[in-house]
Order: structure tokens, then C-alpha cells, then sequence
């Protein structure tokens, strides 16, 4: 929400025995009266008529028993009297029904409209002396933050707050790693990484969708510390490894640009804003409320043949080089009498494509007045129009159009491409529609969103790592980063980022009097892994620069050569504790 006036938030707890609010209001589990949305917009409407002047906007979200007041006033007087003619409205509502407002847990929080972008840059985004708002005479708290639905708002927008409670969310989060791994035992990392990106990153990017639009240099960093904690545990590699070296070791994105992504996905899929070089809004699939939808509509179970049955329709869906295709054969006595071939956009899905040729060839059925028994390789399309809970308005659309066609229309599946010469067509049309067939248009799909998403978030991790000033090392053998990357062996972790076991390591942090080995050389990872006599037996060629990324995948993917990478290090290690001694 960008503000252009004073505003605040109230957050208000109303303690009851067996209070709630949603959608009702108990006492001792007894329903007094339901409270509904509309009960609390008719509260609050006159405020609009003149009895709180200045008021510019009024919003509110009730959740359980907690009620947050969104107001909006073109100055703190008008603030302070929209605020208390809003509070005392609500007051006078719950009294009738035996219920008060917690004054002592009701907070408030103050923020100043966006109009002056100089102030804000001098640190005067906050009013001077912050508005007075009461409840029963009871003057409630103003506060610089507070935490709703898990969420800390500042009064500068500035999410600083809640980064910094994110740190002990994720103390609490990796607890269970030192349990289950260390340095040298436990799970690994493949399990620890899955772990992380299906427990611990949704939890710490909660609510990302709010405070993940833009952030400082100071939110960055911070982050970057918040997430270290768990990229040194999954690699356990040594506490000084850069954080943008560990992020591309395991493949874990930095926290800022995922947060970024899901704050875009959001702005996209649910406020349906355009922009963020995406394709038009209007393109785009939507979810739609399935609750008032009568469950015969949601569950279409067509039986698998139809007797006496007109004709026999194969349909087909697929994709070649990013085009997209649908076709639709109609047999009779096995004779193909009418083929239909359909373009899609590039932002559809071959699922999309399976779907529209079901959905075509049932109304032929039904434009025709025929039976017909269709058959389609694509098993994820009768399990869809089972599917209850489908929320996509595209694929209810479609089970409304076939609806009509139970009865006089069979549906089953074939296996693909195991010679059924109807099939087989199908495919082949399917093939020459991705690029011949007539434009039919439909949304993208969710998945398209999804994808444009991940790559967003692959790029400007991509960006950020080529203008890191750290992971110089590391940058010659992985210059890409990349999802799928996972660096299983600490020992060669220890090679790549040079952090590890060497005496030139040891020696910039005077753990050691000399940075060169024993023979005589610079005791760095090159040195021991590829000339010092004393590891020959595990000595590797040399990569040049240019091939420096291809070493590095095919040394990840053979155990032998990590072997040897562990046997180096056990050297190294002897090395550096008999100088330390």
C-alpha cells in the first residue's frame, strides 16, 4: 500500500473467554450476534460522511481475535480524529454484545505520508510528536513497530525490525542440524540442502511477499548473515568461506533476490499488475473461489466407452522447440474423416494443449448431436477433470463446457506411442499444428509463471555473483550458478574455495609463522594438489584457465578423484598441525 498522507495501524486484542473473531463474536462459547464484513462496513461508513473530516482511506483485516485498522488522514489532527471517532464507533458496536477492547494490548503504529521523499532520505519520515488515540479515555500505545500475522511493520517501511527477528527464527530452525550432522559425520548435504529449501526457506521468507519489494545495502548484508548460518552447516566448510561462494557451492540462491522473486510473483498472480517484463496480465490463468461451485461441475467422471458410439476421436497435445500444438482426429470403421489442428501460444503448456483438444472434440460431440468415444494419451488430463480442488479458472471453464457432455461422450486413456494407428496420427498432427495448426488462444498457465519466476531469480543471482568481490577463487572453476549444483565433498570445497587446512590459509589469520610448505613451496591448494612431492601419489593435471569449469564438474562427479581430494587434505592437515606444534 503506498501512502500519501498520515496513517497508522491499531492493532486491537480483544481478550474474551472463548472469544473470536471471524465472522462472530463468542462469550463463554455462547454466540451473542454475528459480526460479518458487511456489520463492519456499515460501522464504519460515516466516517466518510463528514463526522471524521479529512479522512482519506479506511481499511481493516480481522483475523481471529485480532482487528487491524487501516486509516489514512491528510493530517495528524485529522489522523487523531479519524482514528478515535473509528475506535469509539467500534467500542459502542461491542458493549452491545457484553465485549470490550483490550485497551493495554491495543497498539498503534504511525506513518508518514510518502509526498516528501527529502524528508525521508534525512531520516524525517516520522512525525515530530506522535497523534494521541484513545479508547474509553484510555490513551493506547504508539509504537515504532509491531508484529502482525508475523509480520513486523516499522513506521519507515524500512523492514528492518523483522530481518533482524528473522536471526533468532533461523537459530531456532538449524537447531535440529547439529543433532543429525558434523564436520565429519552425519547426513548429507543433498538431505541437508532439501531440508533447508523445504523447511527453513519458506519459514524465514514468511510473508516476503510484503517486505521482499526493495531493500538496502544494510537489509542485504543482513540476510546474507541470517542465511550463512545454514550454508555453513549444509557444507560445513570453514566459517571464513565467503557467503556468495556457499550460496553457489549448494545452489541456494541469497535470500534477498528469492524474497525479491516472491514479492513479484505476488504483485503478478494475486494484485494481477503488469509490468516486470512479463506478458499481459490478461493472458494470464487465474485461481477463482470453488466453494459456491456445485461439486458436479468440479468432479467430471465421464465412463471410459460409450455404446453405439458415431465415431472414434484421438486427440493429441505437443510442443517442439518452444511451439505448442493441439490436434483432434475423428475416425469411423478406423477411416480418419476430419482432422482439426490447433497453434497455441508459446507461454501454453502441452497440458494446456491435451485439455483443449479433450475439450474440443466433446463439443464437436455436442455441436453435432453425436456419441463419441475419445481417446487421449495424456492421463493427467482425466485425472484434472476428476480433480476436485482444481482452483484454475481455466481448467473449470472447461469442465463447465463438457458438463453437458456426459453421457454421450466416453473418455479413456492409451498408452502413447505403442503403435495405435489412431494415436500415433494424433501425435503426428499434434507435431505439425505446434507450427501449422489454426491460433487458439488461451491463458498461460500458473506454471508459466513459476518458470518466468525461477529464472528471474537465476538471473539476478547470476548478476550478483559476477559483481561480488568476494569468491574470486571460486569464480574461475564455477562462473555460472546454477539450482541443480551441489558441492557433496567438504575436501574439495576446501580446494576450490581455499579455505581449508593449508599453511597459506592459516598463516593470513597468524595460526601459522610461514605461509610455505615444508618442501619448501607456497603452501597453497594448487601447490599440494597438483606439485608438492609429498602428495604426488594424489597429484591431478593442472587445468588451464578455459577449462577450469569443465575440471571442476568432472572431478564432482567422480568419486575416485574426491577420494584423492581427502587423502590431500589429511596431508595438508599433518602438515599445518606438526608447524603449529
Amino acid at each position: 500500500m503506498e501512502l500519501n498522507s498520515a496513517s497508522t495501524v491499531a492493532n486491537l486484542g480483544i481478550p474474551l473467554s472463548g472469544a473470536r473473531l471471524l465472522n462472530k463474536f463468542y462469550v463463554q462459547n455462547v454466540p451473542l450476534k454475528d459480526i460479518t464484513v458487511f456489520d463492519l462496513n456499515d460501522l464504519f461508513k460515516n466516517l466518510h460522511g463528514g463526522k471524521a473530516p479529512g479522512l482519506d482511506r479506511l481499511d481493516y483485516k480481522a483475523y481471529a481475535d485480532d482487528l487491524a485498522l487501516i486509516l489514512c488522514a491528510s493530517s495528524r489532527k485529522n489522523l487523531e480524529l479519524s482514528v478515535n471517532s473509528a475506535l469509539d464507533l467500534l467500542c459502542e458496536k461491542l458493549s452491545r454484545l457484553n465485549l470490550r477492547v483490550a485497551s493495554e494490548k491495543t497498539l498503534a503504529v504511525v506513518f508518514r505520508g510518502t509526498q516528501n521523499k527529502n524528508k525521508q532520505k534525512r531520516g524525517l519520515a516520522t512525525l515530530k510528536r506522535p497523534p494521541i488515540f484513545k479508547i474509553n479515555n484510555e490513551t493506547i500505545r504508539t509504537v515504532d513497530s509491531l508484529k502482525y500475522l508475523g509480520v513486523i511493520i516499522d513506521n519507515r517501511f524500512s523492514w528492518t525490525d523483522h530481518i533482524d527477528f528473522l536471526r533468532s527464527k533461523m537459530l531456532n530452525l538449524i537447531k535440529n542440524f547439529i543433532s543429525v550432522s558434523g564436520p565429519n559425520w552425519g547426513v548429507g548435504a543433498s538431505l541437508l540442502k532439501h531440508w533447508y529449501l523445504s523447511v527453513i526457506q519458506p519459514s524465514i521468507l514468511y510473508g516476503s511477499a510484503v517486505w521482499g519489494g526493495s531493500f538496502t545495502v544494510k537489509n542485504i548484508n543482513s540476510l546474507f548473515s541470517i542465511q550463512r548460518l545454514a550454508l555453513l552447516k549444509i557444507s560445513k566448510s570453514y566459517r571464513t568461506c565467503p557467503t556468495n561462494a556457499l550460496n553457489v557451492f549448494l545452489g541456494i540462491p541469497p535470500l534477498h533476490v528469492v524474497a525479491k522473486g516472491l514479492y513479484i510473483k505476488f504483485q503478478i498472480w494475486k494484485l494481477r499488475r503488469n509490468g516486470f517484463d512479463f506478458i499481459d496480465i490478461n493472458n494470464l490463468d487465474k485461481f477463482i473461489e470453488i466453494n459456491n461451485i456445485e461439486l458436479k461441475y468440479r468432479v467430471l467422471d465421464f465412463s471410459s466407452t460409450v455404446v453405439n458410439s458415431d465415431f472414434e476421436v484421438y486427440t493429441d497435445g505437443s510442443g517442439i522447440d518452444g511451439n505448442i500444438g493441439a490436434s483432434v482426429c475423428i475416425f469411423n470403421n478406423n477411416n480418419c474423416i476430419n482432422v482439426f489442428k490447433f497453434k497455441l501460444s508459446n507461454f501454453n503448456s502441452v497440458f494446456q494443449a491435451e485439455l483443449a483438444a479433450i475439450n474440443f472434440a466433446a463439443g464437436w460431440a455436442l455441436d453435432n448431436n453425436v456419441r463419441i468415444n475419445i481417446f487421449t494419451d495424456s492421463l493427467s488430463s482425466i485425472e484434472a477433470l476428476k480433480k476436485s480442488n482444481s482452483k484454475s479458472k481455466y481448467l473449470n471453464d472447461i469442465k463447465n463446457n463438457m458438463f453437458g457432455a456426459i453421457g454421450s461422450v466416453g473418455l479413456s486413456w492409451v498408452k502413447a506411442h505403442a503403435g495405435i494407428p489412431g494415436n500415433e496420427l494424433a501425435d503426428q498432427y499434434a507435431k505439425d499444428a505446434a507450427v501449422n495448426g489454426n491460433f487458439l488462444s488461451m491463458p498461460a498457465p500458473y506454471s508459466y509463471l513459476k518458470k518466468f519466476i525461477k529464472k528471474f531469480i537465476l538471473d539476478n543471482w547470476q548478476q550478483h555473483w559476477e559483481d561480488s568481490k568476494s569468491g574470486s577463487r571460486v569464480r574461475e572453476f564455477v562462473p555460472h550458478v546454477d539450482y541443480d549444483l551441489l558441492t557433496h565433498n567438504r575436501y574439495f570445497l576446501f580446494f576450490i574455495s581455499g579455505h581449508g587446512p593449508f599453511p597459506a590459509y592459516l598463516h593470513r589469520f597468524n595460526i601459522l609463522e610461514s605461509p610455505n610448505c615444508v618442501c619448501g613451496g607456497l603452501g597453497d591448494p594448487d601447490h599440494f594438489a597438483f606439485e608438492c612431492p609429498l602428495t604426488s601419489s594424489f597429484h591431478f593435471v593442472k587445468p588451464t584457465s578455459l577449462n577450469k569449469p569443465l575440471w571442476f564438474s568432472n572431478i564432482l562427479k567422480n568419486k575416485n578423484s574426491l577420494v584423492r581430494f581427502e587423502q590431500i587434505c589429511r596431508v595438508t592437515r599433518k602438515i599445518c598441525d606438526d608447524f603449529v606444534v
